[in-house]
């Protein structure tokens, strides 16, 4: 299901909700006439939302549980939650709250994870909130937070996992920009290694961004394990696809109803390679249905950070491709490649961005040859005018067909440069016979009117020869150095 589909699930669900429960079907089937998707999704959700079905189960999320994401729990500094003293709060978010304390018994600074109330009266979700625990607390890794236990103090289940201090990935992008060569390739590494970990162990975090990694005095960390999913037990999954992780580093594959996978947590992995080295976002910024819609939809926007080679910049575009197979199959093999991306200076960004400027003026000369093609009509169409009658309407004819036909194929190989750099070089290689065709019939077209008619209309004439000239010139000298430079990139 699409953000479009789910935002429209939501809207009409409400609605309906708000009707008698005798009206709310036909409300749906006269709102929804042309969506089976929606219509099944929102008659399912209110089926389940029936008022007899309410009284036979109990509300497994009460009132109180939509006070915060804690379920109504709040805690201030000095407060016990168990045998932890709560130090302060350190965030908060939609699968809980997220506190400093200190674990009284063993004297250690120590962070809690308090989950909402809904989780601890669900019997099922408790189940599958232990097992994955006991998952995620199995996990070893210098670069991963270790989760201590799952405690269940009152009607509170909590996470307990190891305090490191330091500030986020985030937090040193926004105050300081992005990364150095040397600070990107080592974050790049160490994450690598980390999930490779984690799905090794069949884990998938499924919530890889800036925020969830915080760099500390030995090294960085990846934090919160407390969404991760149990990938070896299907049955022991926490959360519903699509109600966990932070939407905007979310695979496209899990935005389009897929499951979180190994390739998803690389796609998020891509997207936070990307903000480090550009303190940007792949897919731009603005309402989240938007940037979703860019995201299952375009490309990432070309990653631009002159610290990085070539081939650091690709492999970050490679993590953020749309379909999961044209990814690396693993996080190992992205280990191999940032060693051999590192290895590799022969192509650092300097030589890149020689490459990028050779292109950009591959496109200034397509667009510049158009405006020839235009500014020749003008001579062109005088000396024309002086060709025997019997042959001027056709000389008129194929000037203007053959400006036309060479301007429209010179601005779309422009445009298409500017905005799809990559997927250009198959037109190009197609259309230059075309063009170089079109280029040289037209200059000798106008230069052969424009040597019959020179002594009629001298000036149209020189103008519209020489004019034609410079365009042979262009089409048979310049582009082809041009083209060659551009190609190398």
């Amino acid at each position: 299901m699409t953000p479009a589909q789910w935002a429209r699930v939501t809207a009409l669900f409400g609605e309906a909700r708000e009707l008698p429960p005798d009206a709310r079907v036909a409300f749906v089937e006269t709102s929804c006439p042309d969506d089976d998707v929606v219509r099944a999704e929102v008659l399912a959700l209110l089926s389940d939302d029936r008022e007899d079905d309410f009284l036979e189960r109990g509300a497994v999320i009460q009132p109180v549980d939509l006070l915060d994401a804690a379920g109504g729990h709040a805690f201030a500094p000095g407060d016990a939650i168990g045998h932890y003293r709560v130090e302060r709060l350190l965030a908060r978010g939609g699968m809980g709250v997220v506190y400093i304390a200190v674990d009284t018994r063993l004297g250690r600074r120590v962070t809690l994870k308090v989950l909402p109330a809904a989780l601890t009266r669900d019997a099922q979700a408790r189940e599958r909130l232990q097992r994955e625990a006991r998952i995620a607390a199995g996990l070893r890794h210098p670069h991963i937070v270790s989760v201590h236990a799952l405690e269940e103090v009152d009607d509170l289940l909590v996470i307990v996992a190891e305090y490191v201090e330091g500030p986020s990935l985030a937090e040193v992008i926004a105050a300081q920009g992005p990364l150095s060569r040397e600070r990107w390739h080592a974050a790049a590494c160490d994450l690598a290694e980390a999930l490779a970990a984690a799905h090794a162990a069949h884990v998938v975090h499924r919530d890889v961004k800036t925020g969830n990694v915080v760099l500390g005095e030995d090294g960085i960390r990846l934090v919160d394990f407390g969404i991760a999913l149990a990938d070896a037990d299907a049955s022991a999954r926490l959360t519903l696809v699509g109600q966990a992780g932070t939407p905007l580093a979310q695979a496209p594959e899990q935005l389009d109803g897929g499951d979180a996978t190994p390739l998803s947590d690389q796609f998020s992995y891509g997207v936070l390679l990307y903000e480090a080295a550009s303190a940007r976002v792949p897919f731009g910024d603005g309402p989240i249905a938007s940037v979703w819609a860019r995201m299952l939809r375009d490309a990432p926007a070309p990653l631009r950070a002159p610290q990085l080679t070539a081939a650091q910049i690709a492999l970050v575009h490679r993590c953020l491709s749309r379909q999961p197979e044209d990814r690396f199959p693993s996080m190992h093999a992205i280990a191999d490649a940032l060693d051999a991306a590192l290895r590799d200076e022969s192509t650092p960004v300097v030589e890149s961005e020689r490459a990028s400027w050779s292109s950009r003026w591959l496109g200034v000369h397509h667009a510049a040859t158009a405006a020839l093609y235009i500014a020749m009509l003008w001579p062109g169409w005088l000396v024309a005018a002086a060709v025997p009658r019997p042959w001027r309407a056709w000389a008129h004819i194929a000037l203007i067909c053959l400006a036309a036909v060479a301007t429209s194929v010179r601005l779309h190989l422009w445009f298409s440069a500017r905005q799809y750099p990559r997927h250009i070089a198959d037109a190009r290689v197609r259309l230059w016979p075309l063009l170089t065709g079109v280029d040289v019939l037209y200059a000798l077209l106008v230069a052969g009117m424009a040597l019959a008619a020179a002594d009629l209309t001298l000036v149209p004439s020189v103008c519209a020869a020489g004019l034609s000239v410079c365009l042979a010139v262009a089409s048979l000298v310049i582009e082809p150095a041009t083209r060659r430079a551009a190609m190398s990139e």
